[in-house]
């Protein structure tokens, strides 16, 4: 969507809110929850909300 390359670093996320036009709503905030969870709490809930927002820039 946005025509960018993968630049092959480990700064996507920054990479990606400098260069990006298009990025789902709460594209950071998401990323961060679903990376700090732990098994026991609700992943699901967080890649719904995720899949969700993606779906709305489609």
């Amino acid at each position: 969507m946005n025509r960018l390359t993968h630049p092959g670093e480990k700064r996507l996320v920054q990479i990606c809110k400098e260069r990006c036009e298009i990025l789902p709503k709460d594209f950071e905030e998401n990323l961060d929850k679903l990376l700090k969870k732990k098994p026991t709490e609700k992943i699901m809930e967080v890649i719904a909300d995720m899949v969700k927002n993606l779906k709305e820039i489609i």
